[in-house]
């Protein structure tokens, strides 16, 4: 997952080792939650490449075998074409019809570490790491909170939690703490950044909001419905992480890495779309949960809560984009309260003014002290409702694909940028153990943040002095008895929330369209209106039945008869070579590969006559006799 938000970067290469065939593919950023896909796959060439026995040459065998697969065209950062491998599973074609074989994963497991994998890095002095690392831990720091807020915000996105929004922050960012220790202290890379993820937030959303129904439906108490959803949440959590880390312990991180590129694509699109109706809702104070509710800000006061926001994310886009330098997103972050403040202190408002103007106020109302402890009273197993939970259980099933799936791309990213091989499953489960103890201690869903990990990893800090310092500060802000949205301008967590839609909706909707087959991305924009016309389960079901139908057709339009040429390693005298040398042409040896599909069936059984009527007139002799044919050893 990413929170610095790149736009699409895509890179394919195939290397050739001592020890087999080697295939690195591609890294694929898109906005918030980047696809990256570099597992090196060595291959045995004995095991998956074998030569004819007779006179086939082995390029021949590659280029046959490369012909029936497909792959993910791509448009590199310099403009070169190249082709991108899915990890995961199923592919589809390129659109110039450019192809490489899909190797297996589970062959590279000989090959990935457990070890701690460091960076090389300067010769500094334990002073300078020490300074280096605390650097880094503020930078980190500032990007994550306001994230984390926002990702608050979408969770708990039904008004119903309104009043209780300083505490349920408090637990995201409690919870972002509990990830990332487990993240510093278990985790093979010493620079690894893990906090809650985005990749999970739609489900826990999607079960919280379904919650408020069922508790509206029954009569129930607000105590008895924020209970049930927090219990609920925890207990997701919990077992997700459990979940994860079986999977991982069993060694079968591959298995959940089939998930159809298309569709996770129409999930992430979804997501930024999410994430927009979540910072217009979070301006304005309207309730926007559907298309129908979209009217409701646009009104004057709204527009003028709302306006700020969505000009601060889309220069926030611009501005990532146009400098590159570390600094400018902290800094832009951190400049948006501050010079909010200024301009209050110069036009002579004060804090109790702005919370009231243009009806719902440029910042949330004071809440008074909310003491850190306060937080887990709401946890009350007692006030839960476990009738809702049946109903939950599908919610569940997704959000475990979905974020097996998106962890294991932010390995594969890591990976390809250290260079060095990483053990899938191992990191699966230091993953699920984070998950585990996040919801023992009531907090939600995380992985790897890949972006704040990679720029740390980048920075040549070695120390796990990064984490450490981000622990911290997530927890004093997490021990500080006020709310954070009671003096921060609640358009500045509506920018963040813009910029990570914008980016989401735009690389996934719009850029994907050159980096997929024409029929995946069909499948992308028909997943992301299924998920918006009925729901998660069911959309990214439809989504999932639509690949496996495409798959279905692309690979019945794969040819299964291919025509060789053989020759015999048999010693003949002239007579018989200069027989075999006239009757060449009438000599057609064809091989069979893959499935029959269908109608394909019938081409098999034609192509033979085929290859002969294509023949020329000249060639069309008459055929040797059945026994001088017997006589030649034919």
């Amino acid at each position: 997952m990413c929170v610095t938000h790149q736009l699409c970067r895509l890179t394919a290469c195939a290397s050739r080792s001592e020890s087999g065939s080697f295939q690195q593919a591609s890294l694929v950023n898109f906005g918030s939650l980047g696809l990256f896909q570099s597992v090196l796959q060595p291959v045995d060439g004995n095991s998956y490449f074998r030569g004819f026995e007779r006179g086939l040459d082995d390029d021949e065998e590659l280029q046959e075998l490369s012909q029936s697969t497909t792959s993910l065209q791509a448009v590199g950062a310099d403009g070169s074409r190249g082709s991108a491998s899915h990890s995961y599973g199923s592919h589809g074609s390129s659109r110039d019809g450019a192809s490489q074989p899909l190797l297996h994963a589970q062959s590279a497991a000989k090959y990935q570490t457990t070890e701690t994998v460091e960076v090389p890095s300067r010769a500094l002095s334990p002073r300078q790491r020490l300074l280096v690392g605390l650097l880094y831990g503020c930078i980190n720091s500032i990007i994550l909170i306001p994230v984390l807020i926002s990702f608050a915000q979408i969770i708990f996105r039904d008004p119903y939690y309104k009043e209780s929004m300083p505490y349920l922050i408090k637990l995201v960012i409690l919870s972002s703490s509990i990830h990332q220790i487990i993240f510093t202290t278990f985790s093979t890379l010493t620079f690894a950044i893990g906090q809650v993820q985005d990749a999970g937030l739609i489900f826990l959303s999607s079960m919280a909001s379904a919650i408020v129904t069922y508790g509206k439906q029954h009569d129930l108490s607000h105590a008895d419905v924020l209970a049930t959803t927090l219990c609920w949440l925890a207990i997701s959590t919990a077992s997700l992480g459990a979940a994860l880390f079986v999977t991982g312990r069993l060694k079968l991180a591959s298995l959940v890495q089939y998930l159809p590129l298309a569709v996770i694509a129409g999930y992430l699109a979804f997501i930024g779309l999410y994430c927009f109706e979540a910072g217009l809702s979070l301006m304005s104070g309207k309730q926007i949960l559907t298309f129908r509710d979209w009217g409701a800000p646009f009104n004057r006061d709204s527009m003028i809560l709302i306006t700020p926001g969505l000009l601060l994310g889309i220069g926030l886009i611009f501005v990532t984009n146009r400098f590159r330098h570390f600094a400018v997103l902290p800094c832009c972050l951190l400049a948006i309260p501050v010079i909010f403040h200024i301009i209050l202190a110069a036009s002579g408002t004060s804090l109790d003014e702005a919370r009231v103007a243009f009806g719902e106020g440029w910042l949330a109302p004071s809440t008074g002290s909310t003491k850190f402890w306060e937080v887990w009273e709401h946890y009350q197993f007692g006030k839960v409702h476990w009738g809702v939970v049946p109903k939950l259980i599908p919610t569940w099933i997704a959000m475990y694909f979905v974020v097996a799936f998106s962890s294991s791309l932010d390995v594969a990213a890591i990976q390809m940028e250290l260079g060095s091989r990483l053990d899938f499953n191992k990191e699966l489960c230091t993953v699920g153990i984070s998950n585990l103890v996040s919801g023992l201690t009531g907090g939600f869903t995380g992985s790897y943040i890949f972006s704040q990990t990679l720029f740390t990893m980048r920075a040549n800090v070695n120390s796990r002095m990064v984490g450490a310092l981000v622990i911290a500060l997530e927890v004093a802000i997490f021990m500080v008895p006020v709310s954070i949205l009671a003096f921060v301008p609640k358009f500045f967590f509506g920018s963040v929330l813009t910029f990570i839609a914008l980016e989401l909706m735009f690389s996934w909707l719009i850029l994907s369209f050159k980096l997929v087959h024409v029929s995946e991305y069909i499948i992308i924009w028909l997943t992301f209106i299924a998920i918006l016309m009925t729901n998660l389960e069911i959309g990214m079901g439809v989504g999932c039945g639509l690949s496996i139908l495409n798959f279905i057709f692309q690979y019945a339009q794969t040819k299964v008869s291919h025509q060789v040429y053989r020759s015999s390693n048999v010693q003949r005298d002239f007579q018989q070579r200069s027989l075999l040398a006239k009757h060449r042409s009438r000599i057609i040896s064809y091989k069979l590969s893959g499935y029959i599909f269908f109608g394909s069936s019938l081409c098999t059984l034609t192509a033979p006559k085929l290859g002969f009527e294509h023949a020329s007139p000249s060639e069309h002799v008459e055929r040797p006799n059945k026994k001088k044919t017997l006589g030649l050893g034919l």
